[in-house]
């Protein structure tokens, strides 16, 4: 008798154990700040759209609003509703990577599947640091890389905490979890810099390297893509944002290779040595933004996020130029941009600084030190060298 409710009971325990399949997207939303309006937008049409969902795969919300009517929470949506399966009893700040790290770390837990996709939502901007401290309060503007959670639930405001990406490669190394995917839904994130930080959190990255449009992607097209299991997944996840938005606008957007960033760094340590480093030329090249506003300093109007080859193609010869080029096809497996239109911006790019050309443009950025940062608000020069990418490069042997 003993042994049969040992036996019945090691079959009990058994059978709470979930067994991962298919795919658990979490949708990680950053909300508490000008952004917080879209939010419901947003996942409204990821409730229309889950109704498409086959029942081994999870769509996982955690939600950060402004308001103090709700504290954060996570969500499940299928079947065409939201149901709440973890409300916060206080509010916190979402680019706290502490907290992001919990929030993976219990989704992968309660929702566990064969592989991972992670969807950022919020603001962001770039690869751009200002220090190495990832919450540090700051006092006006976009900067920080991603999120901004303002801590006062004041959805007028973009005053307050950011994550930086080698913080956010650090939490998601110390969830445990590698993504199939990290979808950017934000601005300015599809850059070298980036990639290469996150090459060991996510086999993909698919993203912009400019602006995009307030209400961001829509959700209730590209879900069936956010599950897919086509190796070319991301070329739904793009073609419905592009689709979305036209004939208005056009949105960049690109999906890179994680796997491809090491060898990208290598080949960017040959074409360092053949750019005029101390006088590099960026007028006519495509860039993705401008006018920055520096914590504590005012606004820097310098633009920065240059197009990866339309700045290499203007400081080097044909030869490299070319070498360069297939580097990069290497790794963006797939990109989209309409040339005859314009992004969406307020007001961070003059379109007549340069021509928007199908062969000069990558859709994704990269950094090169430039002379006219060294007297600008934001020290780009300085702030690159807490990035991953400005060593395996070898940047930091051409800079002083």
């Amino acid at each position: 008798m003993i042994c049969l409710l040992a036996a019945l009971t090691s079959c009990h325990k058994d059978d709470d154990v979930k067994t991962p399949q298919g795919r658990t997207v979490l949708v990680y939303m950053s909300a508490e700040n000008t952004l917080n309006d879209f939010s419901d937008v947003n996942i409204k049409q990821m409730i229309e759209g889950s109704k498409t969902l086959d029942s081994r795969n999870h769509l996982i919300v955690f939600v950060d609003k402004a308001t103090t009517s709700e504290m954060p929470y996570i969500a499940e949506i299928a079947n065409g509703e939201l149901k709440k399966v973890k409300e916060y009893s206080e509010d916190f700040y979402a680019s706290d990577p502490n907290e992001m790290r919990e929030i993976i770390k219990w989704t992968a837990t309660n929702y566990p599947a064969e592989d991972y996709g992670l969807v950022l939502w919020g603001h962001a901007s770039g690869w751009i640091i200002e220090d190495s401290v990832s919450t540090s309060p700051y006092l006006a503007g976009p900067k920080k890389a991603f999120g901004v959670d303002n801590g006062k639930n004041n959805p007028g405001s973009d005053i307050g905490k950011w994550l930086n990406i080698p913080s956010m490669a650090q939490c998601i190394a110390e969830s445990g979890i590698k993504f199939k995917y990290i979808f950017a839904d934000v601005c300015c994130f599809q850059c070298v810099e980036n990639v290469y930080e996150l090459r060991n959190a996510t086999d993909w990255l698919i993203g912009s390297p400019a602006e995009i449009p307030g209400y961001g992607a829509p959700y209730n097209a590209i879900l069936p893509y956010l599950f897919s299991t086509s190796p070319d997944f991301y070329k739904g996840i793009i073609d419905e944002y592009e689709k979305y938005y036209n004939p208005s606008y056009s949105v960049p957007l690109a999906a890179t290779k994680t796997s491809e960033a090491a060898s990208l760094a290598q080949a960017a340590n040959q074409i360092w040595g053949k750019m005029p480093m101390n006088d590099i030329s960026a007028d006519g090249c495509i860039y993705y933004f401008a006018k920055y506003y520096i914590a504590g300093k005012g606004n820097d109007s310098n633009k920065i996020f240059y197009d990866a080859y339309d700045i290499v193609r203007a400081n080097t010869d044909a030869a490299t130029a070319e070498a360069w080029s297939g580097a990069l096809d290497r790794m963006i497996a797939y990109s989209s941009y309409d040339t005859s239109k314009e992004w969406m911006t307020a007001s961070h790019v003059t379109f007549s600084d340069f021509t928007l050309s199908a062969d000069r443009m990558k859709c994704l950025s990269m950094f090169v030190p430039l002379t006219i940062y060294n007297n600008g608000n934001g020290q780009y020069n300085e702030m690159i060298k807490s990035m991953a990418w400005y060593y395996a490069s070898g940047l930091c042997n051409y800079m002083n």
